[in-house]
């Protein structure tokens, strides 16, 4: 079995190995459950190993951002859960490492960094590919979105200050929210194909990780064969930036032929509106709804503390304390990597800001 292949089992593999809490379903009315999966791999010379794996197609309204404090996950489509999942799971392992607990270390290992503020890197020798079930949402897809909906009539572009979804499929090359009904309150959370092509230029680490771990980027994105558009994905994450990045940072596609997940979209089934979140190293598991943990949602507040993801912004922080130290506020956090983002928004032709959160940590 060639590469992508083994690394489609493995993925599926692990999740069907979940028990099902969270997983999509048979409704009571006979309405089947879609979702879509996404799990990152680690590639060491022969060897394919899953790290993170998360289901989910749904983001939260910018105007949760009014209340939400941290607490809340506002993207929690599947791709980008999984990379979430695995920020939190180089915390946990670079604690680990300071504590010397354990004596498995897969991912990182300690370095001499020059500045000496980030102390581990990635290993070498590992390769790092994420699979996901359906391509991602935003320009990597839209000419399967135009394949659906040639009929559809939309009002003209100039009056919308930011492309939403779907809209305006014959529009290509733009930067994208995440799609939703048309009648849903607005949310500027970019699309996954957005958010991917920018880590080209930023890496996939966060700004908590990024304070202890050197850069690290996705090496791969692993596609079903006939799902991808070639043309689609070289605009998304090449000809439509102004300049590109390293080519050591560029993102290649794996395509595998089929693989056994079971809730592939369809448009007989709904999607399912629980996402899942597994850290494989650790058998950490979350099923998240609406941004939090099921169950402890309450409407227009944050929840409880002990309702919050693992992967929300305040308990990120929290697992890494004792290695990043206090900090007053989430944004001191972004600093250092301020100059690198505001440089990779600029290779695109508008990048919608979301409503900025101010987070008090200490």
């Amino acid at each position: 079995m060639d590469l992508p292949n083994r690394i489609a089992n493995a993925v599926v593999t692990a999740f069907d190995a979940l028990d099902k809490s969270g997983k999509p379903t048979v409704r009571s009315n006979g309405t089947k459950e879609w979702s879509v999966l996404a799990g990152l791999v680690a590639i060491h010379q022969d060897s394919v190993s899953v790290l993170t794996l998360a289901t989910g197609v749904k983001s939260m309204p910018d105007s949760v951002r009014e209340y939400s404090d941290g607490w809340i996950v506002h993207d929690n489509h599947a791709e980008i859960l999984c990379l979430r999942a695995f920020n939190w799971l180089l915390v946990d392992e670079a604690v680990r490492l300071s504590k010397k607990v354990g004596d498995k270390h897969e991912l990182i290992l300690l370095c001499e960094d020059i500045d000496g503020k980030r102390p581990f890197r990635l290993k070498n020798d590992v390769s790092l590919a994420l699979y996901i079930s359906e391509p991602p949402c935003g320009d990597a897809s839209m000419s399967v979105v135009s394949s659906n909906c040639a009929d559809s009539w939309e009002p003209p572009a100039k009056k919308l200050k930011v492309m939403r979804g779907r809209a305006h499929f014959n529009k290509v090359g733009i930067v994208r929210t995440k799609p939703g009904r048309a009648d849903s309150l607005v949310t500027y959370s970019k699309s996954c194909s957005d958010k991917l092509c920018l880590k080209q230029f930023i890496g996939i680490l966060n700004c908590v990780t990024s304070q202890l771990v050197l850069p690290i980027y996705l090496d791969y994105l692993v596609l079903q064969r006939a799902k991808y558009n070639k043309t689609d994905f070289l605009r998304c994450f090449n000809e439509r930036l102004q300049s590109n990045p390293p080519a050591s940072q560029q993102l290649k596609v794996l395509l595998f032929d089929s693989d056994k997940y079971q809730f592939h979209k369809s448009d007989h089934a709904s999607p399912l509106p629980l996402s899942i979140v597994y850290c494989v190293p650790t058998k950490t598991k979350e099923v998240l709804n609406n941004g939090v943990k099921n169950g402890a949602f309450v409407k227009k507040k944050p929840p409880k503390p002990t309702g919050a993801s693992m992967l929300c912004k305040r308990k990120m922080y929290s697992h890494a304390k004792e290695m990043v130290g206090n900090v007053r506020k989430y944004d001191e956090l972004k600093i250092d990597r301020r100059e690198d983002k505001e440089h990779a928004w600029k290779q695109f032709d508008s990048w919608p800001r979301t409503s900025k959160e101010d987070i008090e940590l200490g």
